[in-house]
């Protein structure tokens, strides 16, 4: 990086030269404002603060000379004063560390590694709002909100490690995505069991959602020892509200996880899997290997809305659980025995309620997958 000094005018840093590799630093001479031009024609004003330490005040272009020359002179009446400002550390860095020590969902992961590559800045501190921006920009609005909630609790945590005074996020807000509200026809429940014949595992997943309402990273993450005769419990580590679930299964979910996991014996996953402390093997790995779960939903939903063609309008996995719970209305199932089914803590049995009802529900819930097996069955025979 090389370093040029003069005093800087509005024209000057409009016309100051774009390096061809690198960086170039000018100095103003009126302040200690300096200005960074990248190759990429960015200019960026900063201030040092000590020990090679510097403070990014802004891009030319969202704020101007005169208030970048303002800021800088404030910054350093505070350092002298005393105040103590973010250390150095690489977006490279941050984003490795803080991964490693929040304690989030498989899928909630996915997301936040996926959206956190995307900043490009070299330093935590030089990440700005515009930035942030762009890479909203590109995206359409479900994934804009998800980003954007990928984005702020990776901000918060840096400036809680002193890697950054501001987040660049804090005066947007989020596009709350319109709730779903899809739920499949009965013709269309038909299509999806019948086309998921060949699907290898993922269609057996499919399966066990339709017929459980379950969602489905829990079904990926299902091991054997969570099978108890007619019954499954997840633990409180998979689930997403962090409470252990027990739910029944009916004779048809039975069977298809019975034949699932003769597959795994003949196979010798169980064998591999069997000293697990997360309980005993896989139902579902992920390819190639025997000790992570299933991951493949994208390319294997695609495939599968393929084989659907034009049967079958747009529609998400998830939507089988809001299928699930609207026929169970449909036969007459009580909401709050279907709130148990899905682990919902919140709705009937939230509040106050869920203090004083004790109640298991455990025979009003295989009563419910009982009933909606038997009209499956009829659905899929007709």
């Amino acid at each position: 990086m090389s370093s040029s000094s003069f005093r800087l005018t509005d024209l000057s840093v409009k016309n100051l030269p774009i390096p061809t590799t690198g960086q170039i630093t000018y100095d103003d001479d009126a302040s200690p404002l300096k200005v960074r031009v990248t190759q990429t024609g960015v200019k960026t004003f900063l201030v040092f603060v000590g020990s090679g330490r510097r403070h990014t005040i802004g891009r030319y272009g969202d704020i101007t000379l005169q208030q970048a020359r303002a800021a800088a002179v404030r910054v350093k009446a505070e350092k002298t004063l005393g105040r103590v400002f973010p250390e150095a550390m690489s977006v490279s860095s941050a984003r490795e560390l803080y991964l490693s020590q929040i304690k989030i969902r498989p899928k909630t992961r996915d997301y936040y590694v996926r959206h956190l590559n995307e900043l490009k800045a070299s330093q935590v501190r030089d990440v700005t709002a515009r930035d942030i921006n762009h890479i909203l920009d590109s995206l359409p609005t479900p994934s804009r909100t998800q980003a954007l909630a990928s984005f702020r609790p990776f901000f918060k945590w840096c400036i809680k490690r002193n890697y950054l005074d501001r987040s660049p996020c804090e005066l947007m807000t989020g596009e709350v995505s319109p709730s779903r509200e899809r739920v499949l026809s009965e013709h269309e429940l038909q299509c999806v069991w019948r086309a998921c014949e060949d699907c290898g595992q993922f269609g057996v997943i499919v399966k066990i959602l339709m017929l459980t309402g379950q969602r489905e990273t829990e079904i990926a993450h299902l091991r054997e020892s969570w099978i108890k005769d007619d019954t499954i419990l997840f633990p409180k580590d998979i689930t997403k509200n962090k409470r252990p679930h027990l739910f029944p299964i009916g004779p048809a979910a039975a069977a298809l996880l019975a034949s699932v996991r003769s597959n795994c014996s003949q196979t010798g996953a169980a064998i591999a899997n069997v000293a697990s402390p997360k309980g005993g093997a896989l139902l579902f790995p992920a390819r190639g290997t025997s000790d992570r779960p299933f991951s493949g939903w994208s390319k294997c939903k695609r495939n599968l809305d393929q084989k659907l063609g034009s049967e079958v309008e747009q529609w998400t996995l998830h939507d089988l659980r809001r299928t699930f719970a609207t026929n169970l209305a449909a036969l007459g199932v009580r909401l709050e025995v279907t709130e148990k089914l899905l682990n919902h803590v919140s709705g009937s049995l939230g509040g106050i309620v869920a203090v004083y009802q004790r109640h298991d529900f455990k025979d009003e819930m295989r009563e419910a997958m009982e009933k909606w097996e038997a009209r499956l069955a009829a659905l899929l025979t007709s």
